[in-house]
């Protein structure tokens, strides 16, 4: 007789795949395995563990088999069924709106690259003119003593004019990475 897998089997049955599953495992139901060892339940049994008839289980699995021959089939020197072309259409209609889509999503991805880009040049830019301002404002700011900070080491709670401009440029260039960093909304 012919042999069904655990799936079949189950709907066959009227039961879930599990119980079919646990019923192998104890003993109460006998099956073979195929070569990447899942079960095959042959219909007599099937019908001997669960009281069923055989020679229905037998005419539904050979009508159900055959139904999904025709239906997988195409008849010979027949032109293709007008439901396949609707199919065709209507899968060629669905690439075509996903290729749109993922052109769309390429040229986003390409703006925002250069956009990252301009960004990023900006930043190195502020960047060397930062480094070149504290250089500078170094040069113009005369040294101080040494007596001018407290002794305990921490620093000075009036610092010079020159650091303060510096810690603002950079605060300017902080504050304007963070504002694009930013999610829009």
């Amino acid at each position: 007789m012919a042999k069904v897998g655990a799936q079949k089997a189950a709907e066959l049955a009227g039961v879930s795949r599990w119980t079919i599953t646990r019923r192998i495992a104890a003993g109460q139901l006998s099956c073979t395995r195929d070569n990447r060892r899942r079960p095959l339940i042959d219909l007599a049994e099937l019908a001997r563990a669960f009281d069923l008839d055989a020679g229905a289980l037998a005419r539904t699995v050979a009508e159900q088999r055959s139904v999904q021959r025709s239906v997988h089939q195409k008849p010979r020197n027949a032109p293709g069924a007008p439901v396949e072309a609707d199919l065709a259409v209507d899968l060629r209609n669905r690439i075509d709106r996903l290729e749109a889509d993922l052109a769309a999503t390429r040229g986003e991805l390409r703006d925002a690259r250069a956009e990252v880009q301009t960004w990023a040049e900006s930043y190195r830019r502020l960047s060397e003119r930062l480094a070149v301002l504290a250089i500078e404002d170094r040069r113009q700011t005369p040294p101080t003593a040494p007596a001018s900070r407290p002794a305990t080491g921490e620093p000075s709670p009036h610092p010079e004019a020159g650091e303060r401009s510096v810690r603002g440029l950079l605060a300017d260039g902080v504050a304007s990475v963070a504002a694009w960093l930013r999610p829009r909304g």
